[in-house]
């Protein structure tokens, strides 16, 4: 039997869909440096307009996440769980039992910061898992807070930004980037604080 932790800095914590977990997010994850830097839905499926999503970046900012515990025992069960919600490849939900370095990240510093973490929390946790999307942005070598106002803004005046909108209001809320506190600036996209 393994204690699993999840690893969550956005939707997960306000839409875990058929997520398995205990629905009880810590506010004490592991530092990380996350930002509003993947396009996603750019096809506008199930009635869902395109937005930004939060993942690892390594020129963000650090922002501290949070974590639950998986209601799964085995390690892969759990991962294909959030892999499940995530809808994504087995490849893109990272895992790292305590004790070993079994996982490398393309993001500096990444994995010794969720080691120190796990390591932190002693018998409470076996293993940690959490999406590893990277970034994506249309016709860019990088991601930079500036092109993510720009694509922001052109959804704006296509009038297709409701989704954008409501994934970055409802973010956690110590999950405050450089990007979010921007549009909240800019468009006045107030929080939207969890319940």
């Amino acid at each position: 039997m393994t204690r699993v932790a999840i690893l969550g800095w956005g939707s997960l914590l306000w839409n875990p869909g058929t997520l398995q977990n205990e629905r009880n997010w810590r506010p004490d994850g592991p530092w990380l440096p996350i930002e509003f830097a993947r396009t996603s839905n750019l096809k506008e499926k199930n009635n869902r307009r395109p937005y930004l999503s939060l993942v690892i970046y390594a020129n963000a900012g650090l922002v501290r996440t949070y974590w639950d515990m998986s209601l799964l025992t085995e390690l892969a069960d759990a991962r294909l769980d959030l892999r499940k919600r995530e809808v994504c490849s087995i490849d893109e939900i990272a895992c790292l039992p305590k004790g070993t370095a079994a996982w490398s990240s393309e993001t500096p510093g990444t994995e010794g910061r969720i080691q120190d973490w796990l390591d932190s929390k002693k018998s409470d946790v076996d293993a940690v898992i959490w999406t590893n999307l990277g970034w994506k942005m249309p016709n860019a070598a990088r991601f930079t807070v500036e092109d993510g106002m720009i694509w922001l803004r052109t959804l704006r005046e296509a009038e297709k930004d409701d989704t954008a909108k409501e994934y970055i209001r409802r973010a956690p809320p110590q999950t405050d980037t450089c990007l979010r506190r921007q549009a909240r600036e800019e468009f006045g996209w107030s929080d939207i604080l969890m319940s």
